[in-house]
């Protein structure tokens, strides 16, 4: 598919994110998993250290030694972490209180030397916490001194994910064990998963290419912006590296040149792609950069596309990063799932439902799967006092699935279009079958005392999906899903302030694209309502900015010399407007450069805010998503000023980059 694709335009937004830990410093809850590779060593790195827990039954080989209480470390055939089967698991059961440790064994090591432990986990909180702590501490020389390089209060969910820790071996020190700590009620958990457990050396050049991510249903003549994500995980700088874009089969679909990224730090660079015909794509993103006189290259995971037809749309609901047996539950024969997605969340108010998409995680291949559908609407917001029965339901599917093996998108086109009128949506989800399997998950998002879902299972008879006998067990996870619209009678909503958001919602994406809500989710900090109002009404009372469209010359006087620039207001909603004015506020150009013109520009996202941009000339140097949030806004206004003066610092350099050919594609898209 070599033509799958027309490049608009390449441009890039770094994103700097210290992740060094050093002896004896804590990370926050908040820690957030990496993603990327846990088997990745870079190209002249030493793995000191390896352990994928690949042991046959329960126990843990000898090498492992426990200390404290006896907490229920065993080997689980599991793969909450996000690696492959088996795994470590911290049990809930039997209920134990107090401290625990399990060390691995001793590795040697070069005193002063600066190592990176890299791992997979995933902390399931149950209740509220009672004092609960986890940790990873770092024993040096046999017991003679232990640092703590990370530890959490288990009052929330650790998501699951990659996770990497940077060591400061003393110079003393010629062995080192890692050691997982619990202390606590092991009852207050429900479960801690533990796997790809690696040691090894750093370089002093060393790239990773972390993630690629985007819009998995891209529509035809649409463009989608997919962000790659690289860390620079070698002790120098990194400078002399480029970012290519790669379609399946090698086609080279774009590439940028490298900005210099210092020890640890995370960049990220966006590539604007319009698919140009329907059917599944392949994309990946690699790093090629030069060390020890070597190129070397290092590669995203693939990132599986299915374009649409033009005239469908996708919308993201409930973004998730746990793995669940939701909407369908293969342990059991037979299984059925209803949830609530409300309609705060969907873009859409009324509209076509064509299809939709699940994300599954599968350790086998599960073919010719007999699956029926149910959609409808409703008023009520969850599922607490039992099944929706008396809800209009409306069959859309009833036929066979195949879901594959591996991470991939399960996509169920419907043989009944649903008319969406704009109500909270309600999903049913059937599976009858004679057969059962494990190790099979969806995607899927908690909201912690929502009810958004009721399932039950059985093997012994099949379930009477639109009245089951059984009240079965409710859940507060929301399966994943893309739902699929057509744009002939789509309505979108009005984007309107958010009142009452809580942290669960921060980063639910309504509209794709959802590479920039999931990247700039960090920063989201949702005000409560009367002090939006104070905020905006403060901001109301200020001077008023240029009209949209109009130039405001911005005049500063730097060592004398008098500097003029335009500022185009080119915003369309109110949000975009504030986001303006703060920018002006705050501009003054660190430069004797004249005559450039910034444009200050935005894409609304009906239903969840909208993308705020700054080109300077026709460079776009800035980008971020936003919500209707005066504190975010104001965030974000102070990054875009801190961005364009460093674009105008390094003017020159970057239109000497620019002018190259570093910056092109093949020329075929």
């Amino acid at each position: 598919m070599s033509d799958s694709f027309v490049i608009k335009s390449v441009f890039f937004v770094s994103l700097v994110c210290v992740i060094f830990v050093s002896r004896g410093q804590d990370t926050s809850p908040e820690t957030l998993p990496l993603g990327g590779n846990p088997d990745r060593v870079s190209s002249a790195s030493v793995r000191l250290f390896s352990d994928e827990f690949n042991y046959t039954g329960f126990r843990l080989p000898a090498s492992w030694k426990q200390e404290g209480v006896l907490h229920d470390w065993q080997i689980d055939y599991s793969s909450f972490a996000g690696g492959q089967p088996p795994e470590l698991r911290l049990n809930w059961s039997p209920n134990v209180s107090g401290k625990s440790h399990i060390i691995s064994p001793t590795v040697p090591v070069a005193g002063g030397s600066r190592l990176r432990l890299s791992l997979r986990q995933y902390i399931h909180n149950f209740r509220i916490n009672e004092g609960e702590v986890a940790g990873i501490d770092v024993i040096f020389n046999k017991g003679q001194s232990r640092e703590t390089i990370w530890q959490t209060e288990v009052s929330q969910n650790t998501p699951p994910g990659k996770y990497e820790f940077y060591i400061d071996v003393p110079e003393e020190a010629n062995s080192l064990q890692i050691a997982f700590r619990f202390e606590g009620d092991n009852y207050n958990i429900w479960n801690w998963y533990i796997d790809d457990v690696f040691i090894e050396t750093l370089q002093r050049v060393d790239a990773e290419a972390i993630s690629i991510q985007g819009n998995p249903t891209p529509s035809v003549n649409r463009e989608e912006v997919y962000a790659v994500t690289l860390r620079n995980a070698g002790l120098a700088p990194l400078e002399d590296y480029q970012v290519v874009l790669v379609q399946q089969g090698g086609t080279e679909l774009a590439r940028q040149k490298g900005i210099t990224a210092n020890f640890t730090d995370t960049l990220t660079y966006y590539f604007p792609l319009t698919p140009s015909s329907e059917g599944p794509v392949e994309l990946h993103a690699k790093i090629l950069y030069a060390g020890n006189g070597r190129v070397y290259a290092d590669s995203t995971h693939i990132l599986s596309l299915i374009v649409q037809p033009e005239d469908i749309v996708s919308f993201r609901m409930a973004r998730g990063n746990q793995q669940m047996t939701l909407p369908v539950n293969f342990l059991w024969n037979h299984s059925l799932t209803q949830s609530i997605y409300p309609a705060s969340r969907l873009a859409a108010a009324s509209g076509t439902l064509t299809g939709l998409q699940y994300q599954g995680n599968f350790e086998t291949s599960l073919t010719d799967k007999k699956i029926q559908i149910w959609i409808g609407e409703t008023h009520e917001n969850n599922l607490k006092e039992g099944w929706l029965k008396d809800v209009k339901l409306v069959q859309v599917f009833n036929d066979s699935v195949d879901f594959l093996q591996g991470k991939r998108a399960v996509t169920i086109p419907f043989e009944k279009f649903y008319s969406y009128g704009g109500d909270n949506l309600v999903v049913l989800v059937y599976k009858e079958d004679d057969d059962w399997d494990s190790g099979n998950y969806f995607v899927a998002k908690e909201y912690q005392g929502s009810g958004f879902t009721r399932r039950t299972q059985q093997d012994n008879m099949p379930i009477d999906p639109l009245n089951p006998l059984e009240e079965g067990t409710l859940s507060d996870h929301l399966p994943e899903i893309n739902l699929f619209f057509s744009t002939k009678d789509l309505k979108l909503r009005d984007i309107v302030a958010a009142t009452d958001d809580s942290a669960e919602e921060k980063d639910q994406p309504r509209e794709l694209p959802a590479e920039l809500q999931e990247i700039f989710s960090r920063v989201i900090e949702t005000a409560e309502a009367q002090a939006q109002e104070e905020e905006e009404a403060e901001l109301q009372n200020q001077a008023q900015p240029a009209q949209p469209g109009q130039p405001r010359p911005a005049s500063r006087a730097t060592d004398g010399i008098e500097i003029t620039e335009f500022i185009f207001n080119e915003t369309i909603t109110k949000l975009g407007n504030d986001f303006y004015y703060l920018f002006f506020q705050q501009w003054q150009n660190p430069t004797q450069i004249e005559g450039l013109s910034i444009y200050v520009q935005e894409r609304p996202m009906p239903g969840m805010g909208g993308v705020v941009m700054i080109k300077v000339e026709d460079r776009m140097v800035f980008q971020a998503m936003l919500r209707p949030n005066m504190e975010q806004i104001r965030q974000a206004a102070a990054s875009a000023v801190d961005r364009v003066r460093n674009y105008f610092v390094n003017y020159q350099q970057i239109q000497e980059q620019l002018d190259g050919d570093d910056l092109k594609g093949t020329g075929i898209f």
